[in-house]
């Protein structure tokens, strides 16, 4: 299971602390609650939280097909400036987390796994559903012909990558928000 999510920064605000604070009310679960009252770096650190959660959302409705999005149920322990882990029904997962003055980008695993995850700025023309780097990417990481390998959602929800010759498929995550796509993809 592999998850990831980003937050553009510039997109993602709150107009005054009380919004934010009532919106963190509303996520956070009551183990979090008092981690972020107490920080100073409230404004970022309500977007880390919300991006562990949304992947490790996407990592357990891989296998969980009926999960809806509840995040105050998730529970996130913060444990450096990139790592953290979060527990969701009896299921535990290792998240990584990247943090800069434009972006939160978050990767979610079940257990030790290879991945392949990247996240960049979309560009002119570029949308939302161009999955060439990736596609690229796995490609080169596999060996493979990049027009071997397709994407499709598995019951309209879940993508995956498949490779068109062997019928192999890998797990795989896709986010974006505002300006920002990025990708993960487990092997």
């Amino acid at each position: 299971m592999i998850g990831n999510d980003i937050v553009d920064l510039n997109f993602a605000s709150f107009n005054s602390e009380e919004r934010r604070d009532r919106y963190a009310l509303k996520i956070l679960h009551p183990n979090e609650q008092e981690f972020y009252q107490v920080s100073s770096e409230k404004s970022v650190l309500i977007w880390r939280y919300w991006s562990i959660k949304e992947a490790v959302y996407k990592a357990f409705a891989q296998q969980n097909l009926a999960a809806v999005f509840s995040p105050s149920k998730i529970e996130v322990t913060i444990r450096s400036s990139k790592n953290a882990t979060a527990h969701i029904a009896g299921n535990h997962f290792h998240c990584t987390s990247i943090m800069s003055e434009t972006l939160v980008y978050t990767v979610a695993v079940a257990r030790s796994a290879v991945y392949l995850s990247s996240y960049f700025m979309m560009k002119g023309t570029q949308h939302s559903g161009d999955h060439t780097r990736l596609k690229q990417a796995a490609a080169q990481l596999l060996n493979l012909e990049t027009n071997r390998l397709f994407i499709a959602k598995r019951n309209g929800k879940i993508p995956r990558l498949y490779d068109r010759k062997s019928q192999k498929s890998w797990p795989m995550s896709i986010t974006h928000h505002g300006n920002f796509m990025g990708y993960a993809l487990r092997f």
